[in-house]
């Protein structure tokens, strides 16, 4: 049960990333890249379960959108993600909610992230 919950994150978030690409492959945009946040857990119990894996799966599937390298029908961009780069700012989501929306609005407001995909938990 473990592994397929653990699998079926990891399906979840490259869906989700490339299901981005589709949905922007026709907006225009002068910036040559997207800042995409990844929070997960890094550190504490769920990391080794949960964080690192979805760090890592986010990381092979922004590769794949950056090089063009998705498979069809999520192809039809070219490189990135409308022909922009995508920049991972990977980061710890431990900490609790009231944590978490800091982050977010810090994110945002101050470090110019254009999108996020994940939130592990709940």
């Amino acid at each position: 049960m473990n592994i397929l919950r653990k699998s079926g994150r990891a399906t979840l978030l490259a869906t989700g990333l490339a299901a981005a690409v589709g949905a922007t492959a026709g907006i225009a945009n002068a910036a040559d890249t997207v800042v995409m946040a990844v929070p997960t857990f890094l550190t504490g119990a769920g990391a080794p379960a949960f964080g690192v894996p979805a760090r890592n799966g986010a990381e092979v599937i922004i590769e794949a959108i950056n090089k063009g390298k998705l498979p069809a029908p999520y192809n039809n961009s070219g490189k990135g993600l409308a022909g922009r780069q995508i920049e991972a700012l990977i980061y710890d989501e431990s900490g609790g909610g009231v944590k978490q929306v800091a982050e977010f609005r810090n994110k945002v407001q101050k470090q110019g992230v254009d999108l996020f995909v994940g939130y592990i938990s709940s």
